[in-house]
């Protein structure tokens, strides 16, 4: 069963005093500390009109630190600033959307993406934790970029004729039929694995692993994408900071960029 995040009744938090007013309304009842009563052991409240201790809320010092599962998520500070720990999940996304002031953030393929409330139309990237500032501006130990990725034709030319692909192509159209009805699919990531030691690169130039690259049930399209990414040098990349994601009333298709730390 999935993990469903229900916070409809739970008061929003978008400053300090918010936070430090949530705590004290959660500190009301303090029989509900969650330490006595579920696996995270710490010593904070169960929200405000929810019974379930996925969640918490604890203070330590000045700071009001908001915990989804056995992550601390938020954590606002006395002078309005508020650090996110990300975690790759539309639950966190939410989390933090809800215990925050002046974004939207919403999961990515490889990464978050970041928007101002302000300026709508910026789309900012996000891998690692990041500290919202009281006037706005994000801070994050490792700044990322958007990565659009661009195949070079030529040289994966090159390259797929350098291990023999275009002779293992013809000849998987003929055989693919005959190995087929012979196919053990509860093996295929028994035979992934193999091809994996072997090296994919190894298994193309050498016909005696060609069946082994079909009964492992790995179409061309997977091949020459695995191919491709082993060997990073057929890429050229164009980096962005951020990106406009609509503009003139169009959207960016964010899906097309990756998300990377800048080298």
């Amino acid at each position: 069963m999935a993990f469903r995040l229900t916070l409809y009744s739970v008061p929003r938090v978008r400053n300090y005093e918010d936070a430090v007013a949530f705590y004290n309304k959660a500190a009301e009842k303090p029989w509900r500390v969650t330490s006595q009563t579920n696996k995270y052991h710490f010593d904070d409240y169960a929200f405000p009109g929810k019974r379930q201790h996925s969640c918490g809320v604890r203070k330590v010092g000045e700071n009001i630190i908001f915990r989804l599962h056995s992550t601390d998520v938020i954590i606002w500070r006395p002078d309005n600033s508020v650090r996110v720990d990300v975690w790759h999940s539309q639950s966190t996304c939410h989390f933090i959307n809800h215990f925050t002031h002046g974004v939207w953030i919403s999961l990515h393929n490889n990464g978050y993406v970041l928007r101002h409330y302000d300026d709508n139309t910026t789309a900012t990237p996000i891998r690692d934790d990041f500290t919202i500032f009281a006037d706005g501006t994000i801070g994050e130990t490792e700044p990322a970029v958007f990565v659009l990725q661009r195949v070079q034709r030529d040289l994966t030319k090159k390259l797929r004729e350098a291990v023999r692909y275009p002779e293992f192509a013809k000849w998987r159209k003929i055989m693919e039929p005959l190995l087929a009805p012979h196919r053990d699919w509860r093996a295929r990531w028994r035979l992934e694995g193999e091809v994996s030691s072997i090296g994919l690169s190894e298994c193309l130039r050498n016909e005696e692993h060609w069946p082994l690259l079909v009964n492992a049930n790995m179409d061309n399209q997977m091949i020459l994408a695995n191919l491709y990414d082993k060997h990073s040098e057929v890429y050229e990349f164009d980096k962005f900071p951020t990106l406009k994601w609509r503009k003139d009333g169009r959207y960016t298709n964010l899906s097309r960029y990756r998300i990377m730390r800048p080298a």
